[in-house]
C-alpha cells in the first residue's frame, strides 16, 4: 500500500490534529511520498536523512522525498538514490474563457526512483 498524505493545512482546524492523523496512517503503508516540507512538518526533525530514519519504521520500505526543483530522494533502509528534476512544460489552463498556456519548470518525478527501487529488490 502506498500513501501520499498531501498535506493541505488551511482544510484542517488544528495542525498537530493533522500531524498525529498522518503519522497514525504512515506506519500501516509499504511506500510513502512527502515533501521536503511535509517531512520536516511530520518529524519536527530538520536534517533530511535522520527524519527519515525516523519514518522507515514497521511496514514502510520505501520513502520518497520529493525537493521541488531540486529532484527527488528514495530512501530505503539500505540505499539512498537522489534523482534531479527534470525540466518540462507545464499546461497551465485558467478558468474560462482564457486559452491554455504553457511554462517551463522543474518538475519532481518519483517514476525514475520506481525504477531504480525495482531493480535494486
Amino acid at each position: 500500500m502506498s500513501f501520499d498524505p498531501n498535506v493541505r493545512l488551511p482544510l484542517w482546524h488544528d495542525t498537530e490534529a493533522c500531524r498525529c492523523t498522518i503519522l497514525a496512517f504512515i506506519p500501516t503503508a509499504h511506500m510513502v511520498k512527502l515533501s521536503d516540507e511535509e517531512l520536516v512538518f511530520l518529524t519536527h526533525i530538520k536534517d533530511e536523512q535522520q527524519a527519515v530514519h525516523a519514518l522507515l519504521q514497521e511496514k514502510v520500505q520505501v520513502l520518497f522525498v520529493t525537493l521541488g526543483a531540486d529532484g527527488a530522494t528514495l530512501y530505503t533502509r539500505q540505499h539512498c538514490v537522489k534523482v534531479s528534476a527534470s525540466l518540462v512544460k507545464a499546461m497551465l489552463r485558467p478558468y474560462f474563457p482564457s486559452p491554455i498556456s504553457t511554462q517551463e519548470h522543474r518538475q519532481k518525478d518519483t517514476v525514475p526512483l520506481l525504477l531504480i527501487w525495482q531493480r535494486m529488490r
